[in-house]
Formats: structure tokens, C-alpha cells, sequence
């Protein structure tokens, strides 16, 4: 260790030694010249050593291990481990109610900690006990935390069916509020037309009863696919994007949307709108103009979905798709940018998404699969259905339902998936929930002249 003697008590101590070292040469005494020297090399080593290597002292009293309570689903709860001024690696005791529960061994000074196997709408106290590899034990603090509650599987159900004369179905729905639900497809309606039959390409519900509707558009009208409502007067319907605000009108048609079917909307309003579909298209609505997204595949896209992350103060929204048999494609999308989200662990087949940013991630097509967050890998949800499942959403990660083929439903109330099953000629293609509210929709097996569209409606009562 090197050091400048730059202070004037160095200097002082320097002339001495000089004038010393003179007068015991003059009286010849070369004995005490040397243990002089030594005294005084010994003073400036402590001296230096003192002035130029001084470190600060850890204070005591600064936490080395501090324990945050960060989410807790029914069965699962997230606590995250911060620690400071320790050796590592680090083994842990977890303790939940003054049981230890698990032991690991952390290299990092932020780690996430996984609490399972705990009971719904239950309170909790935690912590943890820390052995860093330099000796001694450090006690965490402890924290608090409720489990959320399951919720009901008491459902009561309706069925509604449309069409008598060729291949209806109804491709997705909208739910405002249980007096207002918009469901598109085809609906063919046999009568005394030149043609035999009249084309319905939506239904609406006023609390009453079911009306067949025909959303024109410029260049004529057809089957509608997608249908995403903000409330009553701003709704968005696919095909060239038509909006309802009380009454019909239709965007623009620049050469983004000119080409392609557009497969799922989603937004959260009316100036900030997604589409995405077929040949991996995807275009975004700013309440003036559209604007192309490069996706970077070719893959037909079927399933976006958008959350909030409380974490990181910005909304998520990732857009699933696939081009069977070969390849399937996961996106996320920021800025009117696409990038690639890990997709570890998912089969070819996706057709849906459905999250709570931050906490649980539901993907479905060729299974259920799940991830924690931040997603790393995905699981698939073993023994609950063995049908292709088309679609899934929720009001909270304690209460999700999925659909799929040959009349397949699930419910999960946060702890368990509970099957209804409406038999095997219900196809479905999309659900929706809003509160205490479930529609779902698809077609009926029939003949090819009369397959019937469906509406199925559920009513939840605690």
C-alpha cells in the first residue's frame, strides 16, 4: 500500500528524524541511531497506514435482512428477501406460523421466495433465518399476509340457439353489463328471399331478449369475427374495423387492414386499440391512425390480452398464435413494437391468452399451460381436460374459465378446476366473464344445412 506524506505532522517528523540521525553521527553513537530509526519508521508506518487504508465501519444497526410481502394468490403467497452485508451463499429456513416450511440456498441479495401449500382466505406470519457462509445467524422481520378467498362454482345456465338454414356460428362476444352482450359470427335464417335465407352477422341482448342484427359495411357485409366493447356507445367490430358509438359509422381502410382477417381486438379505449389476425398481422388504432406492427412471422395470430403490472407501473399485453403443425408464436408488444417472450415448455397449437400482469399467465390450444411471473418457463395444467381448448378469460386469477371442444367448460375457483359439460355437439369458440356473469359461444354439430349457432349464458349465485 502506497501513500504520499503530504500533512505538516509529516513533515514535522521527517525533519527530526533527519536532525537525530546528524547528532549521533557527529557523537559516533550508531547503536541509538538505530533503534531511533526504528521508532520512528514504526510511528510513520502507523501513521500512514492510519491516514491512507482507514475503512468506515459497518454500522450495526443497518437491516442484513429485510423480508417484503409482495402477492398472495388462494394456495400461494410471494415474499421477497433482501439482504446486505453478508457472505455468501446464504442458507435460509422459511418459517410460516413458527413452522419451518422449506430451506434453500440463495447467491443473490434479491431473491424471491414461493410459499405454497397454504389454505384460502387465511392470515399468515412469516419469516426467515439466514446462515451467510461467514458464520453467525441474521432473523429476518416478520410479515403479515391474507390468502385470497375460492370463489363460487354456482352456476345456473341458459342456451340460446340461432340459424335453420346453413352453417351458422358465432365466433366471439362482448359483454357490457347482463342487459347488454354482443355476440358476431353467421347466423343463416331461412325465408322467402330469392335466396332462401338472410345472413345475420350479429345478436344482441337488451336484458329481454336475443335480436339478430346485420352490421353493414361500404363494400356490402359478411361474417364478423371479433367484437371488443369499452360500454354501450364504444364498441368495435372486425372486419374494416366498423365502431359503434350509438350508431353505425366506418373508420377509414388504409392498406394495413386491406388484406387480412382480423381475429381478436383489444385495447383499453378507444384511442388505444389492437388487431391482430391472419399472416401475423398486427395493427394499432391511437384514436387517429393506424399503424402497422412488424410481428417478424407468418404465423395467424388468434388470441391478444392486456394487463396492468403493478410492479412495473406499465400495462403488458402479449398476442399468442400458430401455423399447425410446424410452429407457434408468443409476442409482446410496447411502443407499436413486437419481441419474442420465452415460450419454454408450449406446444405448437395457441389460441388464447389470459393474465393478471405480474402474477399468473394462462395460455390455452393444445392443453392449459401457466407461468409465474417473470416468465421464464411454461407448465402445462396435467388431468383437468383432454379436449383442444379455444379460449379463456377471467375476472381475477381466482376465478377463470376455459373452453374448448366436444362441450367442454372449466371453471377454476382458485384452488380447483370444476368441469361443466354441456355434452359433445357444443363447439365453443370464445368465452367471456364480467363479474357474476359467463357467455360463451360457438356452434352446434348438425347437418351442413342446419347447423346452429349457440349462446350459452351463465348466472353466478353466491
Amino acid at each position: 500500500m502506497k501513500s504520499k506524506i503530504k500533512t505538516k505532522r509529516d513533515i514535522q517528523i521527517l525533519s527530526s528524524l533527519k536532525l537525530i540521525i546528524q547528532k549521533s553521527r557527529r557523537e559516533g553513537n550508531m547503536l541509538r541511531v538505530f533503534r531511533t530509526l526504528l521508532f520512528l519508521i514504526a510511528t510513520i508506518s502507523l501513521l500512514v497506514t492510519s491516514l491512507s487504508c482507514h475503512r468506515t465501519p459497518i454500522e450495526p444497526e443497518k437491516i442484513k435482512a429485510n423480508l417484503i410481502y409482495e402477492d398472495a394468490l388462494c394456495t400461494e403467497a410471494y415474499l421477497r428477501l433482501k439482504l446486505a452485508y453478508i457472505d455468501f451463499p446464504a442458507n435460509v429456513d422459511l418459517y410460516v406460523d413458527k413452522n419451518k416450511v422449506n430451506s434453500f440456498r440463495t447467491f443473490s441479495e434479491d431473491t424471491v421466495i414461493m410459499v405454497e401449500n397454504l389454505l384460502p382466505k387465511k392470515s399468515y406470519t412469516s419469516y426467515v433465518r439466514i446462515y451467510p457462509a461467514g458464520g453467525g445467524e441474521i432473523v429476518s422481520n416478520e410479515v403479515s399476509f391474507t390468502t385470497m378467498d375460492t370463489t363460487s362454482n354456482n352456476f345456473t345456465w341458459q342456451i340460446f340457439e340461432f340459424g335453420n338454414f346453413g352453417p351458422s356460428a358465432l365466433f366471439d362476444v362482448a359483454i357490457i353489463n347482463e342487459n347488454d352482450i354482443w355476440a358476431v359470427g353467421e347466423i343463416y335464417v331461412a325465408d322467402t328471399s330469392s335466396t332462401g335465407y338472410t345472413m345475420y352477422n350479429a345478436v344482441h341482448w337488451d336484458g329481454n331478449k336475443w335480436e339478430l342484427k346485420q352490421i353493414l359495411y361500404k363494400n356490402g357485409f359478411w361474417p364478423i369475427r371479433a367484437v371488443y366493447a369499452f360500454n354501450s356507445n364504444d364498441i368495435w367490430f372486425s372486419g374494416y374495423m366498423r365502431y359503434y358509438n350509438g350508431r353505425f359509422f366506418e373508420l377509414s381502410i388504409p392498406d394495413i387492414l386491406i388484406g387480412w382477417g382480423i381475429e381478436k381486438i383489444w385495447g383499453t379505449s378507444s384511442n388505444d386499440i389492437y388487431a391482430v389476425g391472419d399472416y401475423g398481422n398486427i395493427a394499432h388504432w391511437d384514436g387517429k391512425r393506424w399503424t402497422k406492427i412488424e410481428s417478424g412471422t407468418g404465423n395467424h395470430l388468434y388470441g391478444i390480452w392486456g394487463s396492468f403490472n403493478k410492479k412495473t407501473n406499465k400495462y403488458e399485453i402479449m398476442v399468442v398464435g400458430h401455423n399447425l403443425p410446424y410452429s407457434n408464436t408468443l409476442l409482446g408488444l410496447e411502443n407499436n413494437l413486437s419481441q419474442q417472450i420465452k415460450k419454454n415448455g408450449l406446444p405448437a397449437g395457441l389460441l388464447s391468452i389470459w393474465f393478471s400482469a405480474g402474477r399468473k399467465y394462462y395460455i390455452v390450444g393444445e392443453g392449459i399451460y401457466y407461468s409465474n411471473w417473470p416468465i421464464k418457463e411454461w407448465k402445462e395444467l396435467k388431468g383437468v381436460t383432454r379436449v383442444f381448448i379455444t379460449s379463456i378469460h377471467g375476472n381475477d386469477i381466482n376465478d377463470i374459465m376455459v373452453v374448448g371442444d366436444l362441450g367442454d367448460m372449466l371453471h377454476f375457483n382458485g384452488v380447483t378446476w370444476n368441469k361443466i359439460y354441456f355434452g359433445e355437439q357444443y363447439i365453443f369458440y370464445e368465452v367471456k366473464m364480467k363479474d357474476n356473469l359467463v357467455v360463451a359461444v360457438g356452434y352446434k354439430f348438425g347437418s351442413p344445412l342446419n347447423q346452429k349457432a349457440f349462446i350459452i349464458v351463465g348466472k353466478r349465485f353466491m
